[in-house]
């Protein structure tokens, strides 16, 4: 039985005129999502949401004391950061009211 020199990960391993080819391989480190971290104002939004899906910017606004171009603002920070998305645009005859749904946090 003979072996040949370890090159780049693997090497060969013989007995007559058989041979074997043996790889290493590469330690991987698995691929974890980071957890994303959120804002006082944002986290408030999300729960909001979380309990009504169906909320409009001006209800949020009212809730939390905030004007509606900031409620506006921080949805699309938090769907920038992958926590809501849009399910429905809806016209409706007060206004429009776009629909959210909150995503589960990643682990």
């Amino acid at each position: 039985m003979y072996h040949e020199p370890k090159r780049d990960g693997f090497y060969f391993a013989g007995r007559g005129r058989q041979f074997i080819s043996i790889f290493k391989r590469k330690e991987v480190t698995p691929q974890v999502t980071p957890k994303v971290k959120l804002t006082e104002l944002e986290s408030k939004i999300l729960d909001k949401i979380k309990k009504n899906s169906k909320i409009s910017r001006s209800q949020l606004s009212k809730e939390l004391n905030i004007s509606a171009y900031t409620v506006k603002e921080y949805v699309n920070r938090l769907k920038k950061k992958n926590m809501s998305k849009a399910r429905k645009h809806c016209q409706s005859q007060t206004g429009s009211m776009l629909a959210l749904r909150a995503r589960p946090p990643h682990s």
